[in-house]
């Protein structure tokens, strides 16, 4: 693109001067010399020519400085995005998050055999564990807010937290279901973005 923008500034500029030159000649010949000098009439002419010369090219490169600028923020936007996604993605280690990861493991271990009430109150009666699920549903929670925002990539969240996700609503079901409507509404919306 850069290479383009200076060819046809070359060639504009080329055929404008050639312009110039035919203008100039043209203006010469059809100059009465008993009311005015061709040479000083051509020269008028050739510098009014060359101000609108001086008009056209800022103007020009200014259009391409605004396109290649457009281009850059648009690239930075992407580069933010990515940012944003992957230190998004790094706090899916936080240790505070850990206790509910491995209680989703233990869940899916168990799942037959642990019935709403006794999970819900395994959840209830471990306070660390129960705080551990809040922040991992908060976690996600900031994942939904980041993804309308347009602040993280939904599809590199979706491929690599998805599948965690889906399983997490399926295995803390009940402790869903014990949430304000206002939360359960934030999961399904959610979780339906993970399966889509």
């Amino acid at each position: 693109m850069n290479n383009s923008k200076w060819i046809i500034l070359f060639i504009f500029v080329f055929l404008y001067i050639i312009g110039i030159g035919g203008a100039a000649w043209h203006t010469y010949g059809a100059t009465d010399p008993s009311k005015a000098v061709p040479i000083v009439e051509s020269l008028k002419i050739i510098f009014i020519m060359l101000g609108g010369l001086g008009v056209i090219l800022p103007t020009y490169l200014n259009v391409w400085q605004s396109i290649e600028t457009a281009r850059l923020l648009s690239d930075q936007a992407r580069q933010n995005m990515l940012e944003n996604t992957f230190r998004l993605l790094e706090k899916w280690d936080d240790n505070a998050l850990l206790g509910a990861r491995l209680f989703l493991r233990e869940l899916k271990d168990k799942r037959n055999s642990l019935s709403s009430d006794e999970i819900i109150k395994i959840i209830l009666e471990k306070q660390e564990l129960r705080q551990s699920v809040v922040l991992l549903f908060n976690y996600f929670e900031l994942i939904r807010i980041s993804i309308d925002m347009k602040r993280v990539d939904p599809a590199t969240i979706k491929d690599v937290l998805g599948e965690i996700f889906i399983d997490l609503c399926d295995a803390f079901k009940p402790w869903i279901k014990s949430l304000s409507t206002e939360s359960q509404k934030d999961v399904k919306e959610l979780l339906d973005m993970f399966r889509t």
